[in-house]
């Protein structure tokens, strides 16, 4: 029996913010893929890559957005958080 090789939630969530762009992912987007997103994107961020993140208030609630910062590339300085 031959196991099928998934990919990991870390590379999942590396996969989408990659195909977005610069555009800003929200976190419940991340965590559909993993509930412990923060810890994969930490992880992410060891490996070397870097991860703008900030929050936004809407209705008196906070909501964060995640993007990949392309190689070569300042990190933005509307990030609440990169690396």
């Amino acid at each position: 029996m031959k196991l099928e090789h998934r990919p990991s939630q870390e590379d999942r969530i590396l996969e989408l913010l990659a195909a977005r762009g610069d555009s800003w992912t929200p976190a419940p987007e991340l965590a559909n893929i993993s509930l412990q997103y923060c810890a994969r994107i930490n992880s992410l961020r060891r490996r070397g890559h870097r991860i703008d993140n900030h929050t936004e208030m809407h209705g008196g609630a906070k909501h964060g957005f995640y993007r990949l910062v392309p190689v070569g590339t300042t990190p933005s300085l509307f990030a609440g958080g990169s690396q």
